[in-house]
């Protein structure tokens, strides 16, 4: 009941000691791959006796320091990652060479559709379901940003703070009066629930507009990020470095709010062993509320974003958006936020390097093709994701 360092991590910080045979005191110190998510994982113990020999206190030799450093799990995982990037860099530049700049924007798609892909995953930690309505619950408040802006005047970043603020008090809507009331459903009952949440949200995205007095809806924005420059062949602006600054800074932030605070090492242990949780005291209903939260507002910022680069905003580019971030979450793994991130770069990448390719062809749908046989091939050999728990 108690494995998993989140657990364990939560069950210290309470104040609730285990204890191992004989009366010795057991603490979580090492964490291992299989449970491994944004720096998090499984512990392993180690037994304190009378019986052991005192430690040697001497300082170690610098050879020892770099033996240390050498073996450290997160030195390798680190090297392992740098050395994958490579491989796939020299695999596409053979297979479809493209230049560096084309390279960039795959990154920066890629990297708001991790985002997106993030709160897919988290979803599915949480409640075991996959969110169909995860792009509109971001599509929503995205459209009232813009449309405060358009119509209203509103500032930018006044504008903005309205739009993510709206996405999380609509991802905690949707929780209170839908998921919590179908929590002991079957699973496929609350899928439907979401797929039925997409079309209703989809509905108000499309008659939005109609209040604000405005036909049709506003395709873009103006942004106080005028700035540009040119990686070739790609002309970047100011909004897609805030782009690229807002993933980074969503990343490191989640991984030390999962991994450095109570509540969200709570929400960690939630996914893994809800029933202990419940007996730590630990109410499920609220970490399923900011689950739900937390995702709509990463999908409301997703959007914002990534408009600049994608030129429309509606309802049918937050649809596509969403498939592609999905795939993302089922090539890496739905229960691994490494996953959907790796996913997210990968499907980026990999989008931009064919649309790249086939720019003069009649190829327009290789792209979404290539995602599918992805997908269908990740299903089949691997169906957990490349990096999910089996």
């Amino acid at each position: 009941m108690y494995s998993g360092a989140a657990l364990a991590r939560v069950t210290r910080t309470r104040g609730v000691h285990e204890e191992g045979e004989a009366g010795a005191f057991v603490e979580p110190l090492s964490k291992t791959p299989h449970e491994g998510e944004l720096g998090l994982g499984a512990t392993a113990t180690a037994t304190v006796t009378d019986q052991l020999p005192p430690a040697d206190v001497s300082s170690p030799t610098p050879a020892a320091g770099r033996r240390d450093w050498i073996e450290d799990d997160r030195v390798r995982r680190l090297c392992n990652y740098a050395a994958a990037a490579f491989i796939f860099y020299f695999v596409q530049q053979w297979f479809w060479p493209a230049p560096i700049g084309v390279l960039v924007q795959g990154v920066l798609i890629g990297g708001l559709t991790a985002l997106i892909a993030f709160g897919i995953a988290l979803v599915y930690r949480a409640n075991r379901v996959i969110n169909f309505a995860q792009g509109d619950l971001g599509g929503v408040p995205a459209s009232l940003a813009v449309l405060l802006m358009v119509s209203r005047g509103w500032p930018y970043g006044l504008a903005i703070v309205c739009g993510l603020g709206a996405s999380m008090i609509l991802g905690g809507a949707v929780e209170f009066l839908f998921i919590d009331r179908s929590f002991k459903a079957p699973r496929l009952i609350l899928t439907d629930v979401t797929i039925g949440l997409a079309t209703v949200l989809t509905g108000a995205e499309l008659g939005l507009p109609r209040p604000f007095h405005i036909a049709p809806p506003p395709q873009h924005f103006s942004s106080p990020f005028d700035f540009s420059f040119r990686i070739n062949p790609i002309v970047f602006r100011g909004n897609d470095v805030l782009a690229m600054i807002t993933v980074l800074c969503v990343i490191l932030g989640l991984a030390a709010f999962f991994r450095f605070t109570a509540f969200g090492l709570s929400v960690v242990a939630a996914s893994q062993d809800p029933e202990a949780v419940r007996f730590l005291g630990i109410p499920l209903a609220r970490v399923s509320l900011f689950t739900w939260g937390t995702a709509a507002l990463l999908s409301g910022a997703a959007a914002l974003l990534i408009q600049p680069s994608v030129g429309v905003i509606g309802p049918s580019t937050f649809g596509g958006i969403f498939i592609r971030a999905l795939g993302a979450a089922l090539i890496g793994g739905l229960t691994s936020m490494r996953g959907a991130f790796v996913g997210g770069l990968v499907v980026g990448v990999a989008e931009a390097e064919i649309r790249h390719a086939t720019i003069h062809t009649t190829l327009s749908g290789l792209p979404e093709l290539c995602l599918f046989a992805a997908v269908v091939a990740t299903l089949l050999f691997r169906p957990q994701g490349l990096f999910g728990d089996a």
